[in-house]
């Protein structure tokens, strides 16, 4: 969570017109996914790379790891169908969030 502040605060003060809008409803658009991905995305992250990458391989529980990494794959797979479809549609749109996403899959 604390992640998500910090990018917040960071597309404020430096991404006028990037990052940041002024618009508050615009600006919740992109702040709604990026709260998304903390509360669905990162604890599965967290499952697979502890899981990979801290635990050495006898102690690693393959079967979590594979079962978060289906979960993960399967969530990825319906956003991949949403996000052809929201280019240039005004009724659905994930584009606010894009640079705010990115932003904050780098402060994770």
């Amino acid at each position: 969570m604390e992640s998500n502040a910090i990018v917040r605060y960071l597309a404020a003060q430096y991404g006028q017109n990037r990052l940041w809008v002024d618009n508050p409803a615009r600006r919740a658009e992109g702040e709604k996914w990026m709260d998304w991905a903390n509360q669905t995305l990162s604890p599965a992250h967290r499952v697979i790379l502890m899981g990979l990458v801290r635990t050495p391989p006898e102690k690693r529980d393959q079967a979590a790891i594979e079962a978060v990494s289906k979960s993960v794959t399967a969530c990825l797979r319906c956003l991949m169908m949403l996000w052809p479809a929201s280019r240039g549609s005004p009724g659905i749109t994930l584009a606010p969030a894009i640079s705010l996403l990115r932003l904050s899959s780098i402060t994770c």
